[in-house]
């Protein structure tokens, strides 16, 4: 388990350039020599790039949420409404 962990951990320092230039180096030989890893990288970016994309879909639905909200309090309406209106 501690091995797949730390391999998940270098991966992540690889695609986010955490690591130093040599270190790069010797991680991209190592995924032309090692088709497995190449696959790996590719599966962990996807991953990254799908949790940023729900990241986003729950902030926009909460932000809807909330406007929603605030638009259907009369108070904030009015006073929003006046604030805009001068």
């Amino acid at each position: 388990m501690r091995k797949s962990l730390h391999e998940v951990q270098e991966i992540d320092r690889y695609i986010f350039h955490r690591m130093p230039p040599t270190d790069r180096l010797v991680f991209r030989a190592r995924m032309i020599l090692q088709p497995e890893l190449k696959e790996k990288v590719r599966l962990q970016r996807k991953t990254h790039v799908f949790l940023r994309w729900c990241s986003r879909k729950e902030k926009k639905d909460e932000l809807t949420s909330l406007y929603t909200r605030l638009m259907n309090d009369t108070t904030f309406h009015t006073t929003i409404h006046a604030i805009f209106s001068r």
